[in-house]
């Protein structure tokens, strides 16, 4: 393989953090409005800019609830971890000598707050996050920026995420994609180049 490249989504890719979100996002829409859809339903808006999620939801009062939802992500902290396989991944690519990245739609305060005091954190250099283009996920704008910001060839990239707005991301952009199934195991993306069932498989691909 040509990859010189490697850009990871952060949720869902690198930490498991979906109960985290949806549930602080299910317990603030009751506080504010009374009820809130299950868990199950508010899945598809996991992985999404927070603001973009709430007004798919139909949320009529975002400045209100986003504020809320992003300070109490924090209630379910000891939910989030890497997935196993990660670091071990992250720790044999960095030997190998990849240059590796995080390409995601989450705000730089998460980033801050919630990611980057992990250890897997410092396998990355360069950070694209939510305020870092205007358009996000599926739009390619944000690995564009990416391409923009290392001067790389979108053939020497991969891109490893676990929805299938990063595939769009990625093939808008020219950048072939491998599905980081083991976080979202029953997420369907066909189109996928490549679709690793556990990290360690993504060593034999390149």
């Amino acid at each position: 393989m040509s990859f010189t490249h490697l850009a990871f989504d952060i949720d869902g890719t690198i930490i498991s953090s979906e109960y985290a979100n949806m549930k602080a996002l299910q317990d603030t829409l009751i506080k504010f409005h009374g009820s809130s859809p299950s868990l199950e339903e508010l899945s598809p808006v996991f992985g999404i800019p927070g603001m973009d999620a709430l007004a798919r939801l139909g949320v009529t009062d975002p400045d209100v609830i986003y504020p809320y939802w992003a300070e109490h992500v924090h209630d379910y902290d000891d939910t989030i971890a890497p997935y196993d396989g990660v670091l071990e991944l992250l720790e044999e690519l960095r030997r190998r000598g990849y240059s590796m990245a995080v390409v995601s739609s989450k705000g730089r305060w998460e980033y801050e707050r919630g990611f980057k005091p992990m250890a897997v954190a410092g396998f990355f250099g360069l950070q694209v996050l939510e305020e870092d283009t205007v358009k996000h996920k599926p739009d390619p704008e944000p690995l564009l920026k990416y391409l923009e910001l290392t001067g790389v060839e979108p053939e020497n990239v991969l891109y490893i995420g676990d929805r299938l707005g990063d595939w769009k991301c990625a093939h808008g952009a020219g950048i072939r994609f491998a599905f980081a199934r083991w976080g979202a195991p029953f997420e369907v993306i066909p189109e996928a180049d490549y679709v690793l069932e556990t990290p360690a498989e993504l060593l034999k691909l390149l």
